[in-house]
């Protein structure tokens, strides 16, 4: 399981029932467990940094990227446009612990409440048990069962 098998789930269930969940812009820092420890070193603060960014407006450049990685050539892949600007936006760490065959559920964390639970917890990593128990006392942490959107052809439209 890559990272980025996650977002192309993660796409497929925002198209599908992000609407139900988030009333307004939202950005999202993925980040996958393969163990049973997250440590909170893998949100670089440079990542924090946009979420907390993100809050007041952001500003993204689309890149003028080949369309196959290393490609020597001046053609590029078709993007929808030059550059957007978001508003108001409402940042998100998301995590997944990946168990082999099991369903992928996903922590939706608000940036801020993020930061409390790295400041607040007494290690520098923490258990997927340890963050739902947090995540029972906190009524804007949410947790997502995203497994159906891990098929092949889930973004496909019948």
């Amino acid at each position: 399981m890559k990272e980025a098998t996650l977002q192309t789930a993660m796409g497929h269930w925002l198209k599908a029932e992000g609407s139900r969940f988030f009333n307004s812009t939202a950005v999202f820092e993925l980040k996958i467990e393969k163990t049973h420890r997250f440590a909170f070193n893998k949100v670089k603060q440079h990542q924090v940094e946009g979420l907390q960014r993100a809050q007041d407006g952001l500003y993204h450049k689309i890149t003028d990227a080949p369309i196959f990685s290393g490609q020597q050539t001046r053609f590029t892949a078709k993007k929808p446009f030059d550059c957007v600007y978001f508003t108001e936006c409402r940042p998100f760490v998301v995590l997944m612990f990946y168990i082999p065959r099991a369903k992928k559920v996903i922590h939706v964390i608000p940036i801020g409440e993020y930061l409390q639970i790295v400041e607040g917890h007494d290690k520098k990593s923490i258990t997927d048990l340890e963050l739902r128990q947090k995540w029972h006392l906190r009524s804007y942490m949410r947790r997502y069962d995203i497994t159906k959107y891990f098929r092949a052809d889930a973004g496909k439209q019948s």
